[in-house]
């Protein structure tokens, strides 16, 4: 009897995936970087409670960085204590991922039981982007389940071949939310206000080109900010900027004059003599003092934004506003935050790992409030600026 399938756009549903009874592997985003390790954690427990729920053998799988292969980082190792806490089980962690000892855990799980493998990143075949890996992981396994967002535009790694070699292929609830939800950016109602910090890489600039095609509004802070304001003439004094993006800037916010799109920079800032300063002082960006860096929004800038935000429908912000890791440089981060917090937009989505991480520290408990808190990072963003994600064609390709 053929089985009901749900798709999403050509990808398969984890509730139409065939678990029971099978050996399924989960590329889960076990990621401890930027302070996320316990959010990631969370996000990634209710595809392996419904698939434990349903009798699936279960394996779960990541990819952290290159290490000792005789040895599970600590990521992992905290991710199958975790599981084991979570479910009430003993959960296996073999040496390595795919040889005899991983082979012989996997034939002989019984359903509801969990093994973890270790760091796939730790295999050679991973930096030289082998089949290798992937065969060997695909003959141990029957259903394979991409709950990994993240990670969806990196390539060369041991899962890229895996919807081609495993018949029976999905994605999780994380991976199915994260991307409705993105989708629902794309298409939400205007006006469209971005607000977009962070250093001033290319990446975010890239990240800027990509939504004046569909901003309303573009309000920059942060580094990136920085630049713009000099790419537009201010004297910005001793604060840091990119000098080799200053021309394409100044094409962009040509281009965005043209386009009738309004880039709102601050009016003024704080100001300190480094990112460490004990103290930041308002000023207007046409006074800065001699040898100051501006390092926060001010409370003028902050207002605007704020003003900015009642009138939008959807919101999209990434990056955080200035050097918020220091609290004298935080109040144009968390100011916006609970202003966003308190927003009646239908369509409100947060990117940044650094960004999250200094909403999660701050005392107002902001995270659960300001609307769907992406932990997509890049591979968000490029989806956004509708770049190609490795993984999820490689997903939709050899979908059945």
């Amino acid at each position: 009897m053929t089985e009901t399938v749900e798709t999403y756009e050509g990808l398969r549903l984890l509730g139409g995936l065939p678990l029971e009874g099978r050996r399924v592997l989960v590329r889960a985003d076990f990621d401890a970087s930027e302070g996320l390790a316990a959010d990631r954690f969370r996000l990634a427990l209710p595809t392996l409670e419904a698939a434990r729920a349903r009798g699936a053998k279960l394996i779960v799988a990541t990819s952290q960085t290159v290490g000792d292969a005789s040895k599970a980082p600590p990521e992992i190792e905290a991710a199958a204590s975790r599981l084991a806490e979570a479910f009430g089980i003993d959960v296996f962690v073999p040496d390595e991922c795919a040889g005899d000892a991983a082979k012989k855990i996997i034939q002989e799980l019984r359903p509801g039981q969990v093994c973890v493998l270790p760091d796939l990143g730790s295999e050679p075949e991973d930096t030289e982007n082998d089949r290798g890996l992937a065969e060997r992981l695909g003959a141990l396994v029957d259903v394979y389940v991409n709950d990994a967002f993240a990670v969806s535009h990196k390539k060369g790694t041991p899962f890229d071949p895996l919807p081609r070699l495993v018949r029976e292929h999905g994605i999780g609830l994380w991976f199915e939310r994260e991307l409705a939800t993105l989708d629902r950016l794309k298409q939400g109602p205007a006006p469209f206000l971005a607000v977009i910090g962070g250093p001033a890489t290319r990446e975010n600039f890239a990240l800027l080109e990509a939504l004046l095609r569909r901003a309303t509004r573009i309000a920059v802070g942060g580094a990136l900010g920085n630049s713009l304001l000099k790419a537009r003439g201010a004297d910005l004094q001793a604060t840091l900027v990119n000098d080799e993006l200053l021309a394409e800037m100044r094409s962009f916010l040509s281009r965005a004059r043209d386009r009738k799109v309004e880039v709102v920079l601050p009016t003024d800032v704080l100001v300190g003599e480094s990112p460490s300063a004990e103290l930041g002082l308002p000023k207007d960006l046409k006074a800065l003092p001699q040898a100051a860096q501006a390092l926060d929004l001010g409370p003028q800038s902050l207002e605007r934004l704020k003003q900015e935000l009642v009138r939008a429908k959807t919101v999209l912000w990434s990056g955080a506003l200035g050097a918020c890791e220091n609290p004298a440089f935080s109040g144009g981060t968390l100011g916006f935050a609970q202003a966003l917090a308190a927003s009646t937009a239908p369509v409100r989505v947060v990117f940044d790992g650094p960004l999250i991480s200094a909403l999660i520290r701050s005392t107002d408990d902001l995270v659960p409030k300001i609307g769907f808190v992406s932990t997509s990072g890049r591979a968000g963003l490029e989806y956004i600026e509708g770049r190609t994600l490795p993984a999820l064609e490689a997903l939709r390709g050899g979908a059945t």
